[in-house]
């Protein structure tokens, strides 16, 4: 797909900040690109429960588990499955994380 195509079908999630099981917290924030237009905004549309489960999933996770390229890509391929277990029209192709910081 061309770049103006992955742009029609992603969508940013905000900022987030909630703590991590360590006590620490994360502040990220994530670009979701679907496979389509309608993907795309049905995702949209889920905003709240895509939400949900990041902060679920990084509720679970320590500073060390998110350490390192890998810890970043087990944590978008398992955003990825879960998002995916919600779509209905279309799927989820790729988690980005656009912004990152650990306290």
């Amino acid at each position: 797909p061309t770049i103006d195509e992955i742009l029609v079908a992603s969508v940013d999630i905000p900022e987030i900040t909630t703590n991590l099981a360590d006590k620490r917290y994360v502040k990220i924030q994530l670009k979701i690109q679907t496979n389509s237009e309608e993907a795309g905004q049905e995702l949209a549309k889920r905003d709240f429960q895509v939400k949900n489960l990041i902060i679920q999933e990084l509720s679970e996770m320590t500073q060390e588990d998110l350490k390192g390229k890998q810890g970043k890509q087990n944590l978008q391929q398992t955003l990825k499955s879960q998002i995916n277990e919600l779509m209905q029209d279309g799927e989820v192709k790729q988690v980005y994380i656009t912004s990152y910081a650990v306290q």
